[in-house]
């Protein structure tokens, strides 16, 4: 086998290794980010069924700075009302619609669903 041919070999194997590291590196990355967007939503279906009702007052609206099919990952932060507690705050990320955002600006009302294990724990209805 002459030089030329057995450098060419190995550009060959570099250039397939560098792709391979390239690829699983984005896949890794999807998966990190779509599976716990996944998660997060199962987390809130799951709070809607079973949570307890209550109201919160929206105290604070922050862009997260990521979208989903253009619509804004947010976190709110909304002082929960429960009949027979103090109000206290709580925060939640999600992910809104465009045409929701102006039912969670500071100031409004919202209705909540509370996990009753975790208090702390709430979920928005929009």
């Amino acid at each position: 086998m002459d030089m030329g041919a057995g450098l060419g070999i190995v550009i060959t194997l570099v250039s397939i290794l560098f792709s391979l590291v390239v690829f699983g590196g984005v896949a890794f990355v999807m998966w990190k980010v779509f599976g716990g967007l996944m998660k997060q939503s199962q987390e809130r279906q799951a709070l809607l069924a079973t949570g307890m009702p209550a109201m919160g007052r929206v105290i604070q609206l922050v862009d997260t700075g990521m979208l989903v099919n253009n619509n804004p990952q947010v976190r709110i932060v909304v002082e929960v009302q429960m009949p027979g507690r103090p109000p206290y705050p709580a925060d939640t990320t999600m992910i809104v619609s465009m045409l929701a955002i102006p039912r969670v600006q500071p100031g409004c009302m919202v209705q909540l669903r509370v996990d009753p294990m975790n208090p702390a724990r709430i979920a928005i209805l929009i």
